[in-house]
């Protein structure tokens, strides 16, 4: 018996017992004919899960397509710190596994009736990670609410494509049983997207796939669906089955394959929503009723993946399409899983049929699943209004999600076929938050590319996503209490509107057209602020014609405070109660300036003319047509005169590191390159201090093409294509980029907030003849070292941390002193990587050194340090400037003699893991003070001081030598 996973609150705790052995198509049948039970207990506040357990084959099926084997299972996710005790009942006889009676079949010796107990810790989750918040709960309101954090939940992600699961890399014969096997996907677009220390299985399988949800996971999207039932249907590819006709045995190593998949997207924090059966396949168990099949199929999902904290169980998708179930038999099926899944996730079921006979107070629905059918998404906002009203109505609220916004031809149709998203946005996304909804999951509609059943590729709809994240983004920045909000459209009248709000406090109104509204506040006798947000660009909260109303009737909110053409959110707050939100309203000499809609090319010389790239919001440059070359822009600058810091939005692209230089009224205010990524069109923000700037200047963008010589295209290499959103002005030192931008800006992709004041430093160094030079235990502060913590080893004192396999080598560090991350627990491959704590993948995740430093000189700087690793698993480190990780600063890599001090500068990649020399590198936009940083990448790492050079080789031919002295400290 074993007890493994990490022992904390809300992560996944695994028991293992070696019980009767037995093999997938053996007698007994291990599926039906033994039951393993659970009974887990926190004493102190006398909760109780009963927890189904599940055959595991030999308990690493994943990698070994094992079929047979000894090991029993089940999965907690505790909801307290504290002790935990456990009782097994473990009991064998014909079909007991669906039994009721806790009392049928036989006890099984030496297994039934073990017992014993274990400590869970708090969680150390942070971020993303859904174990950071706890279990995703109904709490009888129209939205979720995560048990741990207490916040409510809002959802935007993909319900397409329906067959995610019909991967290649799972194992099984539905590849080639004939049908449908034309259906099965690789993921290959998306390998790009896996990142070291991500699973896998089998070697390296599962990449594409784990690569997919990564990309959703960066473009602000929590969550995805899939079947997991689909033997009719359109695809055919997706069962939990041995093989296709079988309906008793499971597949134990796929569905151990399918556990990685979902495992890792509850820590990259996405809703799992199983729809347990496609609309074909409602007669396919027990011809619809709850009999054996249907009891064994819905144990074993509840058993195998009930564990995970967000999630829901659809009872069926376009259930009454092809067959029209009975009341009972709906009721019957939501009933086994209310009773069975030991933490009772929410339930709903999707809409072939509109199942107004389950709503109500003795329902075991928790929501709805909505699909609508116009290619235009004009339903979804009534529809989700209706369903909500009659849930209220019938005595127990509905959550209610559109699933399926559009029809099932077009919908959410690529970027290329959809530039504005004009209608997605207003009537889909908008439309059903602004109805009280709990968001929307997009379908790809089949008559276009990269369909609900054929898509493989997400990017390829990014522009929407874009979108959803600006939704997601603000109701999370400005404090929006969604889940005490009411639909009230009849409060607006004038422009085609809805509102949302909470009567007297708080009042959403989203204009989806030009016009004036008006919005009527007879009966509320108090002042109210009004600010306007962005729903197509994002930002900040913007002030219109109107600054304030004051209630008693009808109020005019007066003119947006840009296109009034265009769609905008009216924030209208009672004076003194916006918190966050009134903070938002911008100064009056902020001026941001588009690329589409306020600049103009001006091709002259050897500049060309330029496009516009609606669907990514930015100007670029063909890159068919012209390679290696710049193009220019113009816009007049209508502001206040003054001093203010530049930010100029460009977008990463994966095929080359375009540049951009910024000119005002002429003069050069600075040249910057985009830095290397994975990912394409991620927003990085530049900003250029200090520049003087009189209204009537004109403000220049240059920006060329440019290829890295990696990204194959016919009998040569891609090329980037220069693109970039926005210019805008702020005030001089003003932290106006919102915590959104902050995330997007970082293209490792993670969340870093920098929990330091350069301002306050007390060790800053000074660059001399155009280098820095600092030994690395001369850094300013540390945070992040919950974990693992940078400890000083000197001739004379070794820290007395264990485990620490590594003997001193202070002897050849200069000054005889270095820092070391310890503890040192993943010494080898074979040890237990741990993310977060023996290993952080992107930058800022852990252990994190500042180190600010006066430059003299802007530009690009190249990291050297001098490291002295002993092993494979003990040479990687991450380098970030000002709060940002860049791409160019992931990685970090030693390759040389181990055991020796040596400088290095190499960045690892996906093909070259020993590292790409002259790849690691910072940009300093301006001179003046900067905070450098460097953080943990892999425990044990010896760290002895870095260089900062213009000079891309510098110590390459002096890889053994100390290196320059130190530069100053002011």
């Amino acid at each position: 018996m074993e007890i493994s996973g990490e022992r904390q609150q809300w992560h996944k705790i695994t028991l293992s017992v070696d019980g009767p052995h037995a093999s997938e198509d053996g007698n007994p049948n291990p599926f039906l004919d033994y039951r393993m039970q659970v009974e887990f207990r926190h004493p102190a506040s006398g909760l109780t899960y009963h927890v189904p357990g599940y055959f595991a084959a030999d308990g690493d099926a994943a990698n070994t397509s094992a079929t047979s084997g000894n090991q029993w299972r089940a999965h907690l996710a505790p909801d307290h710190a504290g002790r935990w005790t456990y009782r097994i009942s473990f009991r064998q006889g014909s079909g007991v596994a669906i039994s009721d009676r806790p009392d049928a079949g036989e006890p099984v010796d030496r297994v039934d009736g073990l017992s014993g107990e274990f400590e869970v810790g708090k969680t150390t989750a942070t971020g993303r990670d859904f174990r950071s918040r706890g279990r995703l709960n109904y709490v009888g309101k129209h939205h979720l609410q995560f048990a741990g954090s207490k916040e409510f939940f809002l959802k935007a992600g993909v319900d397409a494509p329906e067959n995610l699961l019909s991967y290649a890399d799972f194992d099984g014969d539905f590849k080639s049983d004939g049908h449908k096997d034309n259906l099965i996907k690789n993921w290959e677009p998306h390998v790009r997207d896996w990142r070291q220390g991500d699973p896998v299985w089998q070697g390296d399988k599962g990449k594409g796939l784990i690569g997919a949800i990564n990309y959703l996971a960066s473009q602000g999207l929590n969550a995805f669906s899939f079947l997991t039932l689909n033997i009719d249907g359109d695809d055919r590819n997706v069962f939990p089955y041995t093989q296709y006709d079988e309906r008793e045995r499971m597949d134990c190593s796929r569905l151990d394959q399918w556990e990685k998949v979902f495992e890792h997207g509850t820590r990259m924090g996405m809703h799992l929503h199983f729809k347990t059966q496609e609309a074909e396949n409602v007669h396919l168990l027990d011809d619809g009723h709850l009999g054996p099949e249907r009891k064994l199929y819905y144990r074993e999902l509840i058993a195998r993946f009930a564990h995970h904290l967000a999630l829901n169980w659809n009872l069926g998708e376009e259930v009454g399409l092809n067959s029209n179930p009975s009341t009972q038999d709906k009721k019957d099926w939501g009933n086994y899983f209310w009773s069975n899944d030991p933490y009772q996730h929410p339930i709903v079921i999707h809409n072939g049929h509109k199942h107004y006979d389950l709503l109500g107070k003795e329902s075991p629905l928790t929501g709805f699943s909505l699909q609508t059918n116009k290619p235009d998404f004009r339903f979804v906002h009534p529809k989700t209004k209706d369903y909500i009203r009659r849930s209220v109505e019938a005595g127990k609220p509905w959550v209610v999600a559109c699933d399926e916004p559009g029809d099932a031809s077009h919908s959410l149709v690529p970027d290329d076929e959809d530039p504005t998203r004009n209608n997605a946005r207003k009537n889909a996304l908008w439309g059903n938050i602004m109805a009280g909804g709990a968001g929307v999951e997009w379908y790809f509609g089949y008559k276009h590319a990269h369909s609900d059943l054929t898509c493989q590729d997400f990017r390829v709809r990014e522009s929407m996503w874009e979108l959803c994240e600006i939704a997601l983004q603000f109701f999370a920045n400005h404090d929006i209490p969604f889940w005490n909000m009411v639909n009230q459209n009849d409060l607006v009248s004038g422009a085609d509107a809805y509102c949302l709000c909470d009567p007297g406090s708080l009042y959403l109104v989203y204009r989806k057209d030009s016009g004036d509204v008006r919005l009527d506040l007879t009966g509320v006798d108090s002042g109210f602020d009004v600010a306007w947000f962005d729903p197509r660009n994002g930002g900040e909260l913007q002030l219109g014609s109107v600054k304030s109303v004051t209630g008693g009737g009808q109020v005019s909110l007066g003119n947006a405070p840009g296109n009034q053409s265009e769609d905008w959110l009216v924030i209208v707050s009672s004076n003194g109660k916006r918190g966050s939100v009134s903070q938002s309203a911008p100064t009056s000499k902020t001026v941001k300036l588009s690329a589409l809609n306020d600049f103009e090319f001006t091709p002259a010389g050897d500049f060309v003319t330029g496009y516009k790239d609606n669907a990514r919001k930015a100007m670029a440059i063909n890159a068919a047509k012209h390679q290696g070359v710049f193009a220019a822009a113009e816009s007049q600058y209508d502001g206040a005169d003054g001093t203010f810091d530049v930010v100029l939005t460009t977008l990463t692209e994966t095929d080359g590191e375009s540049v951009y230089r910024v000119r005002i009224d002429g003069k050069l205010v600075g040249e910057v390159q985009n830095p290397e990524t994975k990912k394409d069109y991620g927003p990085v923000h530049h900003r250029f201090r200090n520049v003087s700037i009189q209204s009537g200047d004109t403000i220049r963008v240059e920006f060329n093409s440019d290829s890295n010589g990696k990204v194959p295209e016919g009998d040569a290499y891609a090329f980037s294509r220069g693109r970039w959103r926005s210019i805008e002005i702020v005030p001089a030192g003003a932290d106006t980029t919102s915590q959104h931008q902050r995330t997007v800006a970082s293209s490792a992709g993670n969340e870093f907030v920098m929990n330091y004041d350069p301002a306050k430093a007390k060790k800053v160094h000074v660059q001399t003849d155009g280098i820095v030079v600092v030994e690395a235990e001369d850094y300013d502060a540390a945070d992040r070292q919950t974990h693992r913590t940078w400890f000083l080893t000197t001739k004379d004192k070794t820290p007395d941390v264990k485990p620490d396999p590594d003997p001193s080598h202070a002897e050849g560090a200069v000054g005889n002193a270095y820092l070391e991350l310890l503890p040192d627990t993943r010494v080898t491959h074979a040890d237990p990587l741990v993310q977060g704590v023996s290993f952080a993948p992107r930058g800022g995740q852990c252990s994190v050194l500042y180190y600010p430093i006066e430059f003299k000189e802007p530009g690009r700087y190249y990291v050297w340090a001098r490291i002295n690793c002993t092993g494979s698993e003990d040479n990687g480190l991450h380098v970030g400037i000002d709060g940002r990780w860049p791409e160019s600063g992931q990685r970090l890599q030693f390759t040389g003699h181990h055991g020796k001090w040596q400088w290095d500068s190499r960045q690892r990649t996906e093909k070259v893991h020993t590292g790409v020399l002259g790849k690691i590198w910072i940009d300093v936009d301006q001179p003046g003070l900067h905070t450098v940083m460097f953080s943990m990448r892999e425990d044990g790492f010896e760290f002895d001081r870095f260089l900062l050079t213009k000079e891309q080789n510098a110590m390459k031919s002096k890889s053994l030598e100390d290196g320059p002295k130190a530069s100053p400290r002011r």
